[in-house]
């Protein structure tokens, strides 16, 4: 059976992570997420994919080309101005004429979850919903059912008709097809694909399916998450821990770490793992790697500098006398020497993060660092404040204390 995998939207929530990748390029356990879910389709038995791109779309053709890495056919669909997930299914051509799967490119999902799907007992006129229970299911598309069978799907309804949740997962009938093709814009203005789904459901053409696993990703903090949970499942499989890069005399490694081709661990480095460290990536000498970690292609980690579960992106350094944790690191960042992230309150509650310069959101989270967006700088002896977000290109002055939400392209001077 074939899949669509939905991979064109930025992921305007993630930003400024996502202003030069797109949200399902974004690393967890050192792997971007789209890969993870192609992984996990071709376990399941999926025999092509078909991606619908458009933000940095270049970034996803040159990463996966035509699939013969992973070993999973890719075929690429344009979507342009994206008008919604039934507009994103609509620019889909060359699909079987069978049932076929469909996918969110940016949500995890266990090959056990997505083999369910393919090994269902339905005919070819039943469409499959994959459903999970949330503790706040007003922000997504909560399920009316009854039994197995959908009756309706309430879009982020205040009250909300159960605590059952669409997961993004599908099975689809042909049927959905010319559904689509009836669809007339929401009042948001979006061709929805719930609308269809809607449509099959009052036909009584739609079955709900529990969903094992699932990780939405939303928030740069949902990513982090997301990127524990992943290395801590990973740790007992040896086959992913390998050490192809440089070891130095005098290093000490504890517990699954891998070192990619190219890249070198200087002397007196101590790393404490699950950590991930990238190709042609330059570690110490006498740096602290704390478990958790994942530190990207060519960046460097410099002498006396500690780093702790934090997500570090490709070309960024983070060369002396530095302390990092609980972080998200985008590309070709560079942290002047003495730059200091605070992660933890004083008063031990969750931490709010900026996501802009007058809204501040929980994330649940009680040790949360910062978020820092491509080509950014701080000065020497930097210190930022738990939930500080610096935009793309956020340069800041030396020597000061840094909080809030701090834009892109520009220089930035601590007030106190």
């Amino acid at each position: 059976m074939e899949a669509v995998v939905l991979a064109a939207g930025e992921g305007r929530r993630m930003r400024p992570l996502t202003h030069e990748r797109p949200k399902v390029m974004l690393p967890v356990g050192g792997v971007p997420i789209l890969e993870r879910i192609l992984l996990a389709a071709k376990a399941a038995g999926v025999t092509r994919a078909h991606l619908v791109v458009h933000h940095k779309a270049e970034t996803v053709r040159e990463h996966f080309r035509d699939g013969e890495r992973i070993g999973l056919p890719i075929v690429y669909h344009e979507q342009g101005e994206p008008r919604g997930t039934g507009h994103a299914l609509s620019v889909v051509e060359g699909l079987g004429a069978g049932p076929f799967l469909m996918l969110s490119g940016d949500t995890l999902v266990a090959a056990s979850d997505i083999r369910m799907f393919l090994e269902a007992d339905v005919d070819d006129t039943t469409t499959l919903v994959g459903c999970v229970q949330v503790q706040d299911p007003t922000q997504y598309g909560a399920l009316e059912t009854d039994g197995d069978r959908l009756v309706a799907v309430h879009e982020k309804s205040a009250s909300p008709p159960s605590d059952l949740v669409n997961a993004g997962v599908y099975r689809f009938s042909p049927r959905i097809r010319d559904a689509v093709r009836d669809l007339r814009p929401s009042p948001r203005g979006e061709l929805e694909l719930t609308d269809a789904i809607g449509a099959e459901a009052a036909a009584g053409h739609v079955r709900v399916v529990r969903l094992e696993t699932w990780r939405d990703i939303g928030r740069p903090w949902d990513l982090l998450t997301a990127n524990e949970a992943v290395m801590d499942e990973e740790a007992d499989d040896r086959t992913r821990w390998t050490i192809e890069g440089v070891v130095e005399e005098g290093v000490f490694l504890h517990g699954p770490v891998r070192i990619a081709k190219g890249a070198r661990i200087k002397s007196g480095t101590y790393i404490e793992g699950p950590v991930v460290i990238g190709p042609d990536a330059r570690i110490g000498p006498c740096a602290y790697i704390r478990g958790r970690t994942t530190i990207g292609a060519r960046c460097h980690v410099g002498a006396h500098t500690e780093v702790k579960n934090t997500i570090l992106m490709d070309d960024s350094n983070i060369p002396h006398l530095n302390y990092v944790g609980d972080s998200v690191i985008a590309g070709h960042v560079n942290l002047g020497a003495g730059t200091k992230v605070a992660n933890l309150r004083h008063d031990h509650a969750d931490i709010g993060v900026w996501v802009s310069a007058d809204e501040r959101v929980d994330s649940g989270r009680r040790k949360m660092g910062v978020v820092i967006g491509d080509h950014a700088k701080t000065g020497i002896n930097v210190s930022m404040d738990v939930g500080t977000v610096l935009g793309r290109g956020a340069r800041l002055a030396p020597g000061g204390c840094y909080r809030g939400h701090l834009a892109g392209d520009r220089l930035h001077r601590a007030s106190t």
